[in-house]
């Protein structure tokens, strides 16, 4: 029981609203609540010390800014009485909540009261006081029912492909006549589009923030801020409105509502009354596609992810222009580029730190590959665009082939494994009538049990992969046309860069020098993304000829027409 002070009692006003219940701007239910604590310490007579007020706050966690300033006035002396509404205004965790009212308050010489409650600690031998710790749990109580609620109806809205976030992705605005659907920005769209492409081109996250605070773009913020001045009045980071991070930049490069889909439960928190975030595994996340209008489309996607994962410098005049993409063909390993006596060449990574007993040289110079790339882009860029139709057929039946095979072989590993999936379900079914009409002992069901389900369990997880490599297939064998209608616009190309290659080439493998007849010939084997691999057997300076006797029949041609 709290002994009376000899000065009298100096109250605490404690309000609290959860989010779930309010807006923006301060409610009419803290208002109300002010109200009611205010009339009824002035009836008492106590004297009012301080007002402390969470609104937007959940009760479940008791780490609120207005709970806590309020325990350091405690601490001070200040304040040695707590008035709430009810006890779901000082806590709805049945534990903590018991906690404060019968054990930390007491302790600490304070008065708590709950005028909803009919609650005094002052008086904890009423009937009333017995009530208290009921009260509690069916404030937690509700509180879980809430949550659960709450977690419902957002999963139902992710399913049926609705935005839920706070604000919508730079790029978007909230369609004003569906708070669920977006719209896409115009303008703030194409600093979308310029940031994947920067990234398609080999710059990474920080390099990109560089571009564009150099162009003078402004960053999503002081954007925002210019289209709605009080949507950031209370930060100055929008007053330096072309102020990139790379933060801002991974964030969205990352998002894959540019794709027009919205992808939710990404992540969550432990609990009703634990808000510390989980991050789920990507087969439990909830993809609705075609939602909305995309602003990437996924080959742009793929690109810049493919491009940020090797985190290449962009250099579009020197030899890091290949970075990331020339490989030694027989051991996997990039090619590591040296500069010998201003002589570049490349050269087996693993060779150059492990040695021989690992791997060859795989020495190749800089101009060898740049001038065997150039040479065979024009070749097909020139076949794509009608000047030989007949290698313009052989390239395609050279894609289709290649890759309808690999479906073919997909397809009919996806056939087998649902095949066998679907029979070990009959086996596992009479297994269980064996055993239940004692046709087989229980060890023996055990163990044949435990067979065929470790068995479906690896065939199920292969049938997941078998499916996605069908699909990767069927897109690739789709996508044939697409890359010779690209390609086809580098027909008249002299020099090669970065953009360039990071848009046509997925890997150049170099295969190691061998002798054959007497000459050296070495392999390198191109792979054109979204088409087929191209294996270019050379001879040494076999693959310059071709080009220089290429190059004289264009002049022959340009001759001819001069005349």
């Amino acid at each position: 029981m709290n002994i009376i002070p000899p000065n009298g009692y100096n109250a605490a006003l404690y309000l609290r609203l959860s989010r779930d219940e309010d807006a923006k701007q301060e409610s009419n239910s803290i208002t109300n609540q002010r109200q009611i604590l205010t009339d009824y310490a002035t009836q008492q007579g106590f004297r009012i010390a301080g007002e402390y007020v969470d609104d937007g706050v959940s009760g479940t966690s008791f780490d609120r800014p207005g709970f806590q300033q309020m325990l350091g006035d405690i601490t001070e002396k200040k304040i040695n009485m707590v008035i709430v509404k009810d006890l779901s205004r000082l806590g709805r965790e049945y534990i903590g909540t018991g906690q404060y009212i019968e054990q930390i308050f007491p302790r600490m010489g304070v008065r708590f009261i709950a005028i909803g409650d009919r609650y005094d600690s002052l008086l904890d031998d009423e009937p009333s006081a017995d009530m208290m710790p009921m009260y509690n749990f069916f404030n937690e109580f509700h509180a879980k029912q809430t949550s659960r609620k709450t977690r419902a109806t957002k999963k139902s809205l992710a399913k049926a492909g609705k935005f839920q976030g706070s604000k919508p992705p730079f790029g978007y605005v909230r369609d004003p006549q569906d708070k669920y659907h977006l719209l896409v920005d115009p303008e703030a769209a194409e600093v979308v589009r310029c940031i994947f492409h920067l990234a398609c081109d080999g710059l990474g996250y920080k390099a990109i923030a560089r571009n564009l605070r150099d162009r003078g773009y402004p960053n999503p913020n002081a954007y925002v801020n210019a289209k709605d001045p009080e949507h950031h009045a209370r930060s100055d980071y929008w007053k330096q409105p072309h102020d990139w991070h790379a933060t801002s930049i991974k964030t969205l490069l990352h998002n894959p509502t540019y794709l027009g889909k919205i992808v939710s439960g990404r992540r969550r928190t432990r609990s009703f009354k634990d808000n510390q975030i989980i991050h789920m595994p990507e087969e439990d996340w909830i993809v609705v596609e075609n939602t909305h209008e995309a602003i990437i489309d996924q080959r742009t996607w793929d690109l810049a992810h493919e491009k940020l994962k090797v985190r290449k410098r962009c250099d579009n005049h020197g030899a890091k222009m290949f970075a990331g993409l020339v490989k030694c063909a027989d051991c996997g390993y990039a090619l590591a580029y040296t500069k010998n006596g201003g002589n570049p060449y490349y050269q087996c990574s693993q060779y150059n730190v492990k040695g021989k007993a690992y791997c060859t040289s795989h020495y190749i110079r800089y101009d060898e590959i740049y001038d065997a790339v150039l040479h065979d882009i024009r070749r097909r860029a020139k076949a794509a665009a009608g000047m030989d139709k007949q290698l313009l057929r052989s390239l395609k039946r050279e894609a289709t082939g290649l890759l309808g095979k690999k479906l073919k072989q997909a397809e009919k590993d996806f056939k087998a494994i649902d095949a066998r999936i679907t029979e070990l379900d009959t086996v596992i079914g009479k297994l269980y009538e064996d055993s239940a009409l004692n046709r087989i002992s229980p060890d023996r069901f055990d163990t044949l049990l435990q067979k065929y389900e470790n068995e479906q369990t690896e065939l199920k997880k292969k049938h997941v992969e078998v499916q996605k490599e069908l699909a990767e297939q069927q897109k690739r064998q789709s996508e044939s046309d697409q890359f010779m209608e690209m390609i086809s616009a580098y027909t008249d190309i002299t020099q090669l860069n970065a953009s360039l290659l990071n848009e046509l080439i997925h890997s150049i493998e170099v295969g190691s020098i061998r002798m054959e007849d007497g000459v050296r010939r070495r392999s390198i084997r191109i792979k054109y993304r979204q088409f087929c691999y191209v294996e270019v057997y050379t001879q040494e300076f076999d693959w310059l000829m071709a080009f220089e006797k290429d190059l004289a029949a264009e002049k022959s041609v340009a001759k001819q027409v001069a005349v």
